[in-house]
């Protein structure tokens, strides 16, 4: 197996960021509504809905 090159990380990081940021994107709005959250997998709604008890 040959290593990665450096463009191949660089354009596996950018690829995560722009995922990070379309999540980002839908979750923001779900934290700022009062009611609990179930469009996501069970532990992402998990974490939303225990942020949005526990922390003011």
């Amino acid at each position: 197996m040959q290593p990665c090159s450096q463009g191949k990380k660089y354009r596996h990081v950018i690829k995560i960021v722009e995922l990070g940021k379309q999540l980002a994107k839908k979750i923001e709005p779900e934290l700022q509504d009062t009611t609990e959250v179930h469009s996501h997998d069970s532990s992402t709604n998990g974490l939303i809905n225990f942020i949005k008890k526990n922390v003011a």
